[in-house]
């Protein structure tokens, strides 16, 4: 099939148009007799085997060797997911796909779909460990966006925080520091992660540990050198996170009025900001 029938195929699913269509129009037998009765039969059958085609289609047009059309269905499947709960198992499905990509669609549908897509989390957190990066970053994001067990979660995302690819790792701080405080058993593994050799990830931890509020004051000491020894990025992101510990992180306050004669800008900033919050 050519690309531009495979989109109109996606149009059609998005409107519903299958081989049902003409018992739909004007010709459609009114209710009021047992003939009528029986036709309302039919059609209702009709009306569920279109939308188990139109998954059918729209799943493997997810698997589509062009990545326009995939993007497009997985749009699709997301949209329509949210009234067809039927749609979550077929997406669950093709996380098992050779094709890397379509597996981080599926991933990213079943993200979309949020908690009525929970069902998914066993097969989401089996592919933390998938082959291909891209793949692990969107099952993380998902999983977050389902907003299951924190207790299943976050462990496979401490491990997360050591994969061999630094994206990876950011997502997995990310995805933690989304989760709040109910990630608090993480607070040990995030600060470990201060000391990344990627800056971003670093600063990915910091953000996730201050998302915590109260539950990262662990981190606090850790934090204080940093702000007192970093790159300006990871100083002036040490000096948010201590502010949004808040009251936890008042051992820094001496560090963070140093902070105020800063030679960058945002460091003075975010250090003043933080003693806002700390010392309220």
């Amino acid at each position: 099939m050519r690309p531009v029938l495979r989109v109109i195929g996606i149009v059609c699913a998005v409107a519903g148009v299958w081989g049902c269509a003409a018992s739909q129009g004007s010709g459609r037998a009114q209710p009021g007799n047992a003939q009528n009765i029986e036709s309302d039969r039919d059609d209702g059958a009709c009306n569920r085997s279109p939308r188990a085609h139109r998954t059918s289609m729209l799943i493997e047009l997810l698997k589509d060797e062009h990545a326009y059309i995939r993007q497009a269905s997985a749009r699709v499947l997301a949209q329509l997911g949210r009234e067809d709960s039927s749609i979550v198992a077929a997406v669950e499905a093709t996380l098992q796909d050779p094709n890397a990509d379509v597996r981080r669609l599926s991933a990213a549908i079943l993200g979309e779909l949020g908690p009525i897509a929970r069902v998914a989390t066993s097969a989401l957190l089996n592919r933390l460990s998938d082959s291909h990066a891209l793949v692990r970053q969107s099952a993380a994001r998902a999983l977050v966006r389902l907003g299951g067990d924190a207790e299943l979660i976050v462990p496979q995302l401490v491990k997360m925080l050591k994969d061999r690819a630094p994206l990876c790792r950011m997502c997995a701080a990310e995805a933690l520091g989304a989760l709040g405080p109910s990630a608090k058993a993480s607070v040990p593994a995030l600060v470990e992660t201060l000391d990344d050799e990627v800056d971003e990830v670093s600063v990915e931890a910091m953000r996730a540990i201050g998302m915590m509020g109260y539950e990262g004051r662990a981190a606090v000491p850790r934090l204080i050198e940093i702000l007192e020894g970093g790159t300006f990025l990871v100083r002036w992101n040490a000096a948010a996170a201590l502010g949004n510990i808040g009251p936890g992180a008042k051992e820094a306050a001496p560090a963070l009025r140093r902070s105020l004669n800063d030679d960058d800008d945002a460091v003075r900033e975010h250090a003043a900001e933080a003693l806002r919050k700390i010392e309220l």
